[in-house]
This record gives C-alpha cells, structure tokens and sequence, in this order.
C-alpha cells in the first residue's frame, strides 16, 4: 500500500484473461493471464504477460482473497 501511495508503483492498464476457474464450497481458484501495460511496480517498468493465480474464500457471505501469486511469461 506504501507504493501505491508514494506513486513507487502505478497500472495503467491491467487485462485479466481468465483460463480457468474452480469453486469447491467457500474455496475459489482462479488461474489466467494478465498484461499489464505502462506499468511501473516498486519504480520499475513491469509492464508485460504475466500468468497469475488467486485463491478466495467466501467468509460471512462475501469473497477475500485469502492468495495471490504472480509471475512474468518469458519471451
């Protein structure tokens, strides 16, 4: 949140293209990729495809990303 705030990490664009997701009772997992465009994370460029995953939990009636996890595709 401190490199949000300080502007050390900024999106511009962000393009989530699910491939895959699983629900099993209160537990998600959603698997893709992501292209991130004019993109700078920690004041560096990190714009590019990036395969992500995400795994939710419903609690109390509403969904929290509970993991994330990131990585660059290498060209």
């Amino acid at each position: 949140m401190a490199n949000l705030k300080s502007g050390a990490t900024e999106f511009k664009a962000i393009n989530p293209q699910r491939e895959k997701l699983q629900v099993d009772g209160n537990t998600a997992i959603d698997v893709g990729r992501v292209t991130l465009q004019g993109t700078r994370y920690g004041g560096q460029e990190s714009s590019g495809e990036y395969r992500y995953m995400n795994v939710w939990v419903k609690r109390q009636g509403q969904w929290q990303m509970l993991a994330n996890q990131i990585t660059r595709i290498s060209k």
